[in-house]
Formats: structure tokens, sequence, C-alpha cells
């Protein structure tokens, strides 16, 4: 065949190819959205196509669970250990949050000790010692106490839906009550503080976060509390100090990671922020747009403004409302200074 023939009379056809990663990132973005329901249509459509990609299932999995799916998720999850050979221990901790959401508190425990010895303490995901801490309480498996456990993940859920909404005022019971029911649960602590602090009780904050600080040595969630809090209030100096401490610590855990990246960046270290974000893969940014929002400000202000573009643009596209603003405004932005924050 003549191949200039057929390019010039093919000249107009568009290639469309809807393999499975097309509406695995579709999923994604209808996750993000919090289009549960078309995320799982897209996701399961990905893993149709692509049956031997073990991440869309599980991620499939996750999908489900939150929509209470716990079963079918776990049906899934164990797909993927069977075909995979065990190889994604990962299945066994959310197997266990499926048990747990499900009142099966034995087979939970029993799960996530398999993720913990299958797994080496640099790899494991946030919570899985904390969740076989609360399942090894006794009164956890006891009949007219096994609401103790969702009660405590359904309190995580609720008080950062409301920090996230901006109303930490609403998000103060919630985090207290859990405190009284477990005096060492640090995540609720740090919660706590943030919620004073946004609500305008400074004090409490502060005191929240040394105490955390005392008797949970090196607790990273409370310095960053601790340095964004001297930020706010314009104590640069103090600030400045806080961020230089922090600038040499590296987390092994992902989201301890990409939170303390992104704190850096609110306290003006570009310089460090864009080194850890570019070690970062694109779907992870996918994920978690506010990513390329954070890396954008960081670009921006290290001179870089035709990239922070790029990707504020990238974050709009998923659905980042701050990025569209930036790119409204970005010849004002060239004339003063732009900032990150964490809370709205």
């Amino acid at each position: 065949m003549d191949v200039s023939v057929y390019r010039k009379k093919h000249a107009n056809v568009i290639p469309f190819l809807q393999n499975g990663d097309y509406f695995f990132h579709r999923g994604i973005d209808a996750y993000k959205k919090k289009n549960l329901k078309r995320a799982v249509t897209l996701f399961e459509r990905a893993v149709k196509l692509t049956d031997k990609e073990p991440v869309f299932q599980i991620q499939l999995a996750a999908v489900l669970s939150e929509l209470n799916e716990y079963e079918r998720s776990n049906d899934i999850l164990r797909d993927v250990l069977h075909a995979t050979s065990d190889n994604h221990p990962e299945c066994h901790f959310f197997m266990a949050n499926n048990y747990a959401y499900l009142g099966n508190f034995g087979l939970a425990e029993q799960s996530v000790k398999t993720y913990l010895k299958n797994t080496t303490k640099e790899d494991r995901l946030e919570g899985a010692e904390e969740l076989l801490e609360m399942l090894s309480e006794e009164e956890l498996v006891m009949d007219d106490e096994s609401e103790e456990l969702e009660n405590l993940i359904s309190g995580h859920t609720t008080a950062g839906s409301f920090l996230k909404q901006n109303k930490p005022k609403q998000a103060i019971p919630v985090l207290q009550e859990m405190i009284d029911d477990h005096p060492t649960c640090w995540a609720a602590y740090n919660h706590l503080a943030e919620a004073y602090f946004r609500s305008g009780q400074q004090s409490k904050a502060f005191d929240l976060s040394e105490k955390v600080l005392t008797e949970d040595k090196g607790n990273l969630f409370a310095l960053c509390n601790i340095a964004l809090f001297t930020d706010e209030l314009g104590d640069d100096k103090e600030a400045r100090r806080y961020a230089q401490t922090l600038s040499q610590v590296y987390p092994i855990d992902t989201d301890h990671y990409l939170k303390l990246a992104r704190v850096l960046c609110a306290l003006g270290e570009y310089q460090e922020t864009e080194k850890r974000l570019s070690e970062v893969d694109t779907l992870t940014f996918d994920m978690y747009p506010e990513l390329y929002d954070c890396r954008g400000v960081a670009q921006f202000n290290l001179g870089q403004i035709d990239r922070a573009e790029v990707l504020w643009r990238k974050a709009t596209k998923k659905g980042y409302s701050k990025s569209e603003q930036r790119l409204k405004n970005i010849e004002d932005l060239k004339q003063q200074d732009v900032t990150y924050r964490l809370w709205p």
C-alpha cells in the first residue's frame, strides 16, 4: 500500500483508544468529585479491559468500601491476593477495615496481623498498627460494645469532613468525645488543635499541641501544627525556626510525606517543596489535585511562572477551584506575593 495515499485518506481520523488506563483515570476524576457510583462503573470497565492490573481492582474495592459494599470489596481483594500469589499485602489491611465495619472483629484482627507480618515498618500504610491496637482491646469484641470501633472510625471521618468544609467549631465536640474515649489517640488531638486555632482559640491550640509533643515526642503533625500556628500569627522568626526543623524530616509514610511537603510550602520553603514534590508520581498528583496547586505555588515563587500555570491548569482540570481562581487572576498575581494555605 502507498503509505502517503493512506495518510491523505485518513488525515481527519483521530484515534480514540479507550483502554483500561483511560477508564481508570476517568474513574479517579469521578472519585475526586465524590461521584462514587460513577467511579465504580468506570473502574469496573478498566478492570474488564485490563484484568491483569491489580491496582485497578484494588481501587475498585476501595470505592466499593466507601459505598458500604464491604463484602463485594473483600471478594475483589481476595481475588487480587490469589492472582498475585499474595504479592499485594495491602489487600489484607483493606480487608481488615471492611471486616471491622461488618462487625467481624475476629477476622479483622486476623487480617491486619497478616498485613503487619508481611510488610516492613517503612512500607506500611498509616493506621495499621492503630487498627490492630483498637481491635485487640477486649471490649471491642463484646457484643454490647461492638459499635465502639465503628464510632471511632466514623468520628475521624466526620471531624475531617467538618474541617474540610471550613466548619472547625462543629468538629470540636466530635474530636473532644473521641479523646475522652481514647486518651492516646494523637491524631484526634492534632485535629482538635487545628480546630481550636481555626475557630479563634489559639491558646488552647498551642497548649494541646505541646501536650502531644510532651506525651508523644517527635509527633510530626503536632510539630506541623505549631509551625503553621506561629506562621499564621505573623511570628516569622519562630515559624522559620520550625520550618528549618521540618526541612530535616523525610517521612517514609506517603501521607506524612505529602502533608509535610504542603506544610513546607505554606511556610514559604518553596525550594524544599519543589524538591520533595518532584519525586511524587503523576498518579498521586491526579488523585490529590491540591498537590498540583501546591507545586504550582512553589514554582511561581521560584520564578517559573509558565510552569506554575501548567500545574494550575492540571489542577483545574481535576476540579480544584483554588487553582482555577489563580489562573483567572494570573496577571494580578505577577504583581503580588502568591502563598499556599492548607486550610480553607
